[in-house]
C-alpha cells in the first residue's frame, strides 16, 4: 500500500515559500519606487535648469507644453475605422 501523503507538510512549505517570495516583491516594489523617485527629480531638475536658462515662468512653460499637446492631437491620424473629423 502507497504511503499516505502529509499535505500539511507541503503547504506548510509552500507557504513559506509564499510569504518569502512575497516579502522580495515587496522589497522589489520599494526600489522601484525609489528609481521612480530619482528619475522623476532627475526630469525637474532638468526642465527647472531649461526653464532657467530660458528666462520662463513655470505658467509660460504650461502654456508651450499644452499648445504642442493640442496640435499634436490634431495631427494625429483617426484610429481605422474612424471617419475623421472633417468640421462637421
Amino acid at each position: 500500500m502507497a504511503k499516505p501523503a502529509n499535505y500539511e507538510a507541503k503547504i506548510n512549505i509552500l507557504n513559506e515559500k509564499i510569504e518569502k517570495k512575497s516579502a522580495a516583491i515587496k522589497q522589489l516594489k520599494a526600489e522601484l519606487q525609489e528609481i521612480k523617485a530619482k528619475q522623476e527629480a532627475e526630469r525637474m531638475k532638468e526642465l527647472v535648469a531649461f526653464m532657467e536658462e530660458s528666462d520662463m515662468s513655470a505658467s509660460r512653460a504650461l502654456e508651450l507644453i499644452q499648445k504642442g499637446l493640442e496640435k499634436e492631437k490634431e495631427e494625429q491620424p483617426a484610429p481605422e475605422g474612424q471617419p475623421e473629423n472633417q468640421g462637421n
